[in-house]
């Protein structure tokens, strides 16, 4: 089922929807819909959902399981979700001003398609970074890399550029980070504030331990694995969002959010939040894929969405 914005809106009369109803952040436009058009296409009678319409629209206002999907990618902008009520699964796609509406369950192979297309199919990947890390040393790091990508960017248009680092180095670096850079993303993401003084000294210890750096004192020595991930993210050019509500339990609603840059199919990198600190992973474009439409399939948080 095709509507438009308008006719979203317009619906949202017609039903009474929890806080994580899809009519509670449509974006508000006057665009093309009226009650007629909804008429014509066989959403109301009168001036009544239909029978089939109800059935529908009472999963988008009171569901469940809420996923939503966010993928940018220079002139792509593909956005999905999912809302899931008992048995009944609705896929939401929007493209502009429409909303396509379809059973989940008959539209994954085509998600899967479309989604692979971008985050591509290959099952290998340059880095095997999988880390549980703190906040401070998970900025860190993303500083390291994105020091490591300016040395690299440097060197491919013969400009000159520091190849030793010491500590205030980084932290001078680090606070006017990278536009386009991983830590100006992870930043982002995460609304934290890169360490500074003993706070950065602590993170590249823990970093020391986590043996993704080999030394920090009295210079930095950055270890091979750490190399191998900026090298290969010279220049990211796609972000995924991934979010998950489950509102199943009566005194609380739990979520999972996770964020993908990506840089090739070969080189992809995973952030979520948990009680432990920060998980971070590298993955295939495969890899990326799975996750993904993991997410859309509207598990239940009991259930592992990793794969």
């Amino acid at each position: 089922m095709e509507l438009t914005l308008k006719e979203m809106q317009i619906l949202a009369n017609y039903l009474k929807g929890n806080d994580y109803s899809i009519f509670a952040d449509l974006p508000k436009i006057k665009g093309e819909g009226t009650i007629e058009s909804l008429q014509s296409k066989g959403v109301l009678e009168g001036d009544q959902l239909t029978k089939g319409a109800r059935n529908l629209f009472e999963t988008l206002a009171n569901p469940e399981i809420v996923a939503k999907f966010h993928l940018n990618q220079l002139e792509v902008n593909m956005r999905k979700r999912t809302y899931r009520c008992g048995t009944q699964s609705v896929l939401v796609e929007f493209h502009r001003e429409m909303v396509i509406l379809s059973p989940f369950d008959t539209e994954v192979e085509s998600v899967r398609v479309e989604i692979a297309n971008h985050t591509g199919v290959s099952f290998q990947k340059h880095s095997q970074l999988k880390q549980v890390l703190s906040g401070d040393e998970l900025l860190t790091l993303m500083g390291l890399a994105d020091w490591l990508r300016r040395v690299a960017l440097s060197e491919l248009i013969n400009q000159a550029a520091p190849k030793k680092l010491e500590i205030k180095d980084l932290e001078a670096f680090m606070e006017q980070p990278l536009k386009l850079g991983l830590l100006a993303q992870t930043i982002d993401m995460t609304h934290l504030k890169a360490p500074r003084g003993e706070a950065l000294q602590k993170a590249l210890s823990g970093l020391l331990e986590k043996r993704l750096v080999e030394a920090y004192q009295p210079q930095i020595v950055i270890d091979k694995s750490t190399i191998l991930l900026a090298i290969n993210f010279l220049v990211p050019n796609m972000t995924t969002s991934l979010e998950l509500y489950d509102l199943t339990d009566p005194k609380r609603v739990l979520t999972a959010r996770e964020m993908i840059v990506q840089a090739s199919p070969k080189d992809a990198l995973s952030y979520s939040a948990s009680t432990a600190g920060f998980a971070v992973e590298s993955l295939t474009g495969g890899q990326v894929t799975e996750r993904i439409l993991a997410y859309l399939s509207c598990p239940s948080l009991n259930t592992k969405l990793q794969n």
